[in-house]
């Protein structure tokens, strides 16, 4: 009676352990249930946050060629005006040659000086180009202002990509 009294007890104190042990699994998983879900909706969000970035960086990059294309149709404008117009102006001809013909103006006259600097240096020359040639200055506002946007553009893409 004693031994199957002392089986009894340990089969009792087998399950107790058994059903402890239980809990603590179910315990376990739950808690790995719990991180698993708080991974998933940082997954979400981060993904959310990485398709806020490609629509922002493909707005940007469309911003810029419509800006190129833009200034590319000043350029042609500006020397078809310069071609046809009796006042032949060297600046204006230099102007529709590009962006990297005033960078590299502003460059020499600015000694590698800060932006700030370099784009009133370029506001400067292309206004001064723009004074030289007749009835073409909306022409250069105009590719003052494209140029500046673009290269504004161009800028906060560098930024954006981490370039």
């Amino acid at each position: 009676e004693q031994e199957r009294h002392s089986i009894e007890q340990e089969k009792a104190e087998q399950v107790g352990r058994s059903k402890e042990l239980l809990q603590k699994q179910r315990n376990i998983m739950v808690a790995l249930t719990e991180r698993l879900n708080e991974r998933d909706e940082q997954i979400i969000e981060l993904q959310e946050e990485l398709d806020a970035y490609d629509r922002r960086q493909k707005e940007l990059e469309e911003r810029l060629d419509a800006k190129t294309a833009q200034l590319i149709h000043l350029q042609r404008v500006t020397m078809e005006h310069n071609e046809s117009s009796p006042y032949k102006s060297k600046d204006l001809e230099k102007a529709a040659l590009g962006r990297d013909h005033w960078l590299d103006i502003i460059g020499e006259e600015a000694g590698g000086g800060d932006e700030g600097n370099q784009r009133g240096s370029l506001a400067t020359q292309l206004d001064s180009a723009a004074g030289d040639a007749d009835g073409s200055g909306s022409i250069h506002q105009q590719l003052k202002q494209t140029l500046a946007e673009k290269a504004e553009l161009e800028k906060m893409l560098q930024v954006y990509i981490g370039e």
